[in-house]
């Protein structure tokens, strides 16, 4: 005699209604009752007992991938910025910001995108690296290196505005 399974309708259920509240498969798991190794040996099984639970667990996966499309479709009915970030995913070759670019940009003009390489030099690397490790043992409510430099450079370069000026573009 085989040992019992632990695919429960009350252990499915545990684990249907953490995927579908957001959760990653194997805290979901363990909600459920069943171990990471547990849950990935059910979804590979081909019983159809297992293969019901598969199903489920993809329209789980579905309804919350939906639940959070909706939220951010309702969002861009009120914010252009979420809007245009819609736009930009579903619809990318209208919309996205390297089609603009392209289209502004002529032949005889060089480009310049949000995505040009940097070449950083390596000193100044280093130089980075020791004043961010040199912040961690500031005292409080001393302005750090790193904001010094950021308030250096923000001096020099004013920041471009995105849409509603939330932020850089």
């Amino acid at each position: 005699m085989g040992r019992r399974s632990l695919l429960t309708p009350e252990a499915v259920e545990r684990y249907l209604d953490a995927i579908r509240a957001g959760s990653f498969p194997e805290p979901a798991a363990h909600r459920a009752g069943w171990s990471p190794r547990t849950l990935y040996r059910y979804l590979a099984a081909t019983s159809p007992a297992a293969l019901e639970f598969r199903a489920a667990a993809e329209r789980a996966e579905a309804d919350h991938e939906l639940r959070l499309v909706a939220t951010v479709a309702k969002a861009a009915l009120t914010s252009p910025r979420w809007a245009m970030a819609m736009l930009e995913h579903r619809y990318y070759v209208r919309w996205s910001r390297r089609a603009h670019a392209a289209d502004a940009t002529s032949a005889d003009e060089p480009s310049s995108t949000a995505d040009e390489v940097v070449v950083l030099d390596p000193t100044m690397v280093e130089d980075i690296v020791s004043r961010l490790l040199a912040d961690r043992t500031r005292p409080p409510g001393q302005r750090s290196a790193v904001e010094e430099l950021i308030a250096k450079f923000e001096r020099r370069a004013p920041r471009r505005a995105g849409p509603e000026g939330e932020g850089p573009a």
